[in-house]
């Protein structure tokens, strides 16, 4: 009983915050502010407002090779990352005081009902969302400085 209990309530929230997105929402292009991670340079939408931040990057077709959505929050928070709605997987990273804190790589997608959720290894400020298996593949690590240009 408690279990089906969840589940409703999962389904309400999910239901609730896909009808705020539709209404309110609204897609907007990934230009206006870049990421430096090393010689890596990533064309970043700076998801703002909490119904961009609910929003992320659910509902986009992709990303290019060198974008990226970035995440501002106003103090270090340990907050989940979750893939609903995503079209294609990516990797996280956790920043926080100019330096990658944490790396979650090649998250799959994920239509299960109660999706996965993705936390950060430590409280971070902000999170970088880019395409899978490019942390990897640009040979980014936990250390690394980052520098955000607006």
């Amino acid at each position: 009983m408690k279990f089906n209990l969840l589940i409703t309530i999962v389904v309400v929230i999910v239901v609730m915050v896909v009808v705020t997105l539709r209404i309110f929402g609204q897609k907007t292009d990934l230009k206006g502010a870049t990421v430096k991670i090393g010689n890596d340079v990533f064309a970043v939408h700076v998801a703002r407002t909490a119904i961009e931040k609910a929003q992320g990057l659910s509902g986009r077709e992709s990303l290019g090779k060198d974008e990226g959505m970035l995440f501002l929050f106003d103090q270090p928070a340990s907050l989940s990352f979750w893939m609903q709605g995503m079209k294609f997987p990516i990797d996280i990273l956790w920043i926080s005081q100019g330096k990658v804190q944490g790396i979650t790589a090649n998250i799959p997608l994920d239509t299960t009902l109660i999706p996965k959720l993705y936390p950060p290894p430590k409280p971070v400020e902000t999170v970088l969302e880019i395409n899978a298996g490019e942390t990897k593949r640009r040979n980014i690590h936990i250390g690394d400085s980052v520098e955000i240009h607006y």
